[in-house]
């Protein structure tokens, strides 16, 4: 759109036709605005945040796998142990996880259970040979 002014002292002549200046809000530049670079701050960090809680979660489940993996192991020793040395009645033992305790729960049967410290319980039953086992 332009507009015919009138001429002014030292301005174009009496008929020119000039162009109105556009606002700063019409006028586009390269690069992004304000509420686009905010957004796209937003969209960065819940992803950051995600990736954070998944690594912190990763790390919880990885702590207690292998303290289950430790209890596992400390569980099937001693139920090794009375089997090959035989049973000598029931008992416990503490470790750096919990404490350790057996009993015989039938003709025939040890019972090996774990308590811990981290809400952590397993429980092993096994048949030995026969009742002159136990």
């Amino acid at each position: 759109m332009t507009h015919r002014f009138r001429g002014w002292p030292g301005g174009p002549g009496p008929s020119a036709e000039v162009e109105p200046a556009r606002s700063v809000r019409g006028v586009r530049g390269p690069g992004f605005s304000l509420v686009e670079v905010l957004i796209a701050l937003v969209v960065l960090e819940v992803g950051l945040l995600g990736a954070v809680g998944m690594t912190l979660q990763a790390q919880r489940t990885l702590r207690v796998a292998r303290t289950l993996e430790s209890v596992s192991q400390a569980v099937a020793g001693l139920a090794d142990s009375l089997v090959r040395v035989g049973w000598s009645g029931p008992g416990s033992r503490v470790t750096d996880e919990g404490e350790l305790r057996w009993s015989r729960e039938g003709a025939g049967t040890i019972t090996v259970t774990f308590e811990g410290h981290r809400d952590l319980s397993l429980t092993l039953g096994f048949a030995v040979g026969g009742a002159s086992d136990l």
